[in-house]
């Protein structure tokens, strides 16, 4: 475990950007792995996120999420 400081909500900034497919800069994408490397915590929100996001997406092609999804009028 670093000494380096971890921070949490940009490392959740930068991961909902990688959801996304946006583009990191240069200092983003070295920010984020950085966080990967040095942080159990930035490793097991990654994990997580990315196993919450591979459900999400395999209900919603399964046809799962469309009837469990609110209706709104």
């Amino acid at each position: 475990m670093s000494s380096e400081s971890f921070h949490r909500e940009e490392f959740l900034i930068l991961l909902a950007q990688f959801l996304e497919g946006e583009e990191f800069s240069d200092s983003e994408r070295e920010e984020f792995n950085a966080s990967l490397r040095k942080h159990d915590e930035a490793r097991r929100l990654y994990r997580d996120h990315m196993e919450m996001h591979a459900r999400l997406h395999l209900d919603y092609q399964g046809g799962l999420a469309p009837e469990a999804m609110p209706r709104f009028s």
